[in-house]
């Protein structure tokens, strides 16, 4: 029995020595996941580099040269490939950035991916040709929409139809306006109901100035309703949980703020909801 005891005690050493981590193994893991990570980030800031010297030589050709395009774009096209084989997440989240319009010196807004387009036929059948064709076909991932049915799925009771046409849709357009300008961002459920307030309130504006033809009785009717919605402070609710969604409901805004701006206010311009006018006004980037 002692024999025994002692063969199992063996065993037992021997197979913490064979199964024990080799010293120092874990901080060299730690070593090669953090320089993986780097190796990502840099590759990253590559591809932006890229981006921003191909759009500089874009905006000073004075006309469009497919040949000449192809070549400027073969350094973003190079890193964006290799920055997808290190991680098509990060890739893919600079899709927005990249697809973004831009002035081209001869006059015309453009694409990358547009200027890809007609720029590829240019090129001989061959391995870039491909790798062109193969970036192009990667610039379609964008995420924008992924977080946008997302964020919709988690937001069911507080973006109900019921009794309020058009928020789902209006709610859509401003989470594409969200993630468009913060690819990473996240809607916090605390921001839902604050912005289903101020989507319905500024969706039921618009409705009113629609169906209200005489022009006088538009403006004078929106300024009422501006302020008996307390559209100036629902904004404000908003931008206090999630100043970045909120900023993405401008466009919305600005869509009535001139037919407010124009209604008459007997108060006075010192009085407190002349000044939240104001406030808002500069808030939302309206113009003066």
């Amino acid at each position: 029995m002692k024999k025994l005891f002692v063969a199992l005690m063996a065993l037992t050493v021997l197979g913490s020595q064979a199964f024990a981590a080799p010293a120092g193994l874990e901080g060299k893991v730690a070593r090669e996941v953090k320089s993986g990570r780097d190796v990502i980030t840099t590759k990253r800031a590559e591809v932006l580099n890229n981006l921003e010297r191909f759009r500089d030589v874009t905006k000073n050709r004075t006309e469009f040269n497919a040949s000449y395009t192809i070549q400027d774009m073969v350094y973003l096209m190079d890193s964006y490939l290799e920055l997808v084989k290190l991680s098509r997440d990060v890739a893919f989240s600079l899709n927005g950035e990249i697809n973004k319009n831009f002035e081209a010196g001869w006059g015309k807004t453009v694409t990358v991916k547009g200027l890809i387009g007609a720029g590829v036929h240019s090129i001989a059948p061959s391995p870039t040709r491909d790798d062109f064709e193969t970036f192009s076909d990667l610039l379609d991932n964008d995420p924008t929409f992924v977080h946008v049915n997302k964020t919709m799925e988690a937001a069911p009771r507080f973006l109900s139809e019921e009794n309020k046409p058009g928020l789902r849709n209006e709610a859509a357009k401003t989470f594409v306006e969200y993630f468009s300008a913060n690819p990473s961002g996240e809607v916090q459920e605390a921001a839902y109901k604050p912005l289903a307030d101020l989507l319905t309130s500024a969706i039921g504006l618009n409705q009113m100035i629609a169906r209200t033809h005489n022009v006088d009785d538009r403006e004078n009717f929106a300024i009422q309703w501006f302020f008996s919605n307390d559209i100036p402070g629902k904004y404000a609710a908003l931008k206090a949980v999630n100043p970045e969604l909120a900023a993405a409901t401008n466009k919305l805004m600005n869509s009535f703020i001139d037919t407010v701006s124009n209604g008459n206010f007997y108060g006075g311009a010192d009085h407190p909801d002349m000044k939240a006018l104001r406030e808002f006004k500069k808030d939302i980037g309206a113009r003066y």
